[in-house]
């Protein structure tokens, strides 16, 4: 369920819990239903109240379009896409496992002694299986099968945030850091403008670590195992970043001060070809986004001073890949 930092889509089991979620949602937000609606149409959203009032009192995950907007409403905009995502993966687990109706359909394997089933009896692959000839040698088969899944799991499952990659020697180091991409590993990712001019607010690029200056650079804990990167200024207060998801800044990653409300990340070793790509004596990371398959990666050109970071689909190139090094200390 949800964590102190507020309601917790990626933490739903099933729809049930995923609507409780967007109730302590509206909750937290303080808005009746009228409000919402009246937000939502402000925003250019369509949110009538009597559909939202429905879908907070049912059991079954709201349209996508519905729960952007009810999201929106509710001034949790930048993280629509965590909402989305994680109702996209319990819709797909639901298509994946088996229903209570299956599970009637399917009788249990018989006990010894019991009468075979009736020749109008549909078996089930459990009871073939109980009946087949040489149950241990099948039990011995299935063993090896899953012996060698895991495996091949342990040879290519990234390691988790704060373990060392195959074969590193060190640990990724603890408290100010400094982020350096793998397509341009004497540069660190900062805040400042967009190249392009696009979006008037500063936001995450890669400069020279030299113009980091006073800010300094942390990966907060936000529960789950999963981090937020965390920027502080003596003169500017904490902010920490949050992905874009509206207009000319979408995919961007801008600092804001209500970091619970901050874009969660799992912090990744690279594993398998991808090490092929970073040859240093400390360990490589992917930053990907909670509840999709997005991670950040430094835009084109990846090697240009004042480029910036955006979130794309997950992809083992050096754009993808950070070196996360201690910060020295401070004058």
């Amino acid at each position: 369920m949800g964590n102190g930092d507020g309601p917790a889509p990626y933490a739903a089991q099933n729809a049930a819990e995923f609507i409780q979620e967007m109730r302590r949602l509206k909750e937290r937000s303080g808005l009746t239903y009228r409000q919402l609606e009246e937000k939502a149409a402000a925003q250019g959203d369509t949110l009538p109240r009597s559909t939202l009032a429905n879908a907070l009192s049912g059991r079954s995950l709201p349209r996508p379009e519905l729960l952007a907007a009810f999201v929106r409403a509710c001034g949790a905009g930048d993280r629509v896409t965590e909402w989305t995502a994680a109702r996209h993966h319990l819709t797909t687990k639901a298509t994946t496992e088996p229903t209570a109706e299956t599970a009637r359909d399917t009788p249990p394997p018989p006990g010894p002694g019991a009468p075979s089933p009736h020749p109008g009896t549909r078996k089930s692959l459990s009871t073939a299986l109980h009946r087949a000839p040489r149950p241990a040698v099948l039990s011995a088969a299935a063993a090896v099968l899953v012996l060698a899944v895991l495996a091949i799991w342990a040879l290519t499952a990234p390691a988790p945030f704060g373990g060392p990659a195959p074969g590193a020697a060190s640990a990724l180091p603890e408290g100010p850091v400094r982020i350096h991409p793998l397509s341009a590993p004497t540069l660190c990712l900062t805040d400042g403008p967009v190249p392009d001019g696009r979006y008037d607010s500063v936001v995450a690029v890669q400069r020279s670590c030299a113009a980091v200056g006073t800010q300094r650079t942390t990966l907060a804990p936000a529960g789950g195992g999963t981090y937020r990167i965390q920027w502080y200024r003596p003169e500017m207060g904490k902010g920490c970043l949050a992905v874009r998801t509206e207009g000319p800044a979408t995919g961007l990653l801008e600092p804001q001060n209500d970091c619970a409300g901050a874009t969660r990340l799992h912090v990744e070793t690279v594993a398998g070809e991808t090490a092929a790509l970073h040859a240093a004596d400390t360990p490589a990371y992917r930053f990907r986004v909670v509840g999709g398959r997005h991670c950040v990666a430094i835009n084109a050109p990846a090697t240009t001073e004042g480029t910036e970071a955006v979130v794309a689909p997950c992809k083992a190139t050096k754009p993808q890949l950070f070196r996360i090094t201690s910060a020295p200390p401070r004058a």
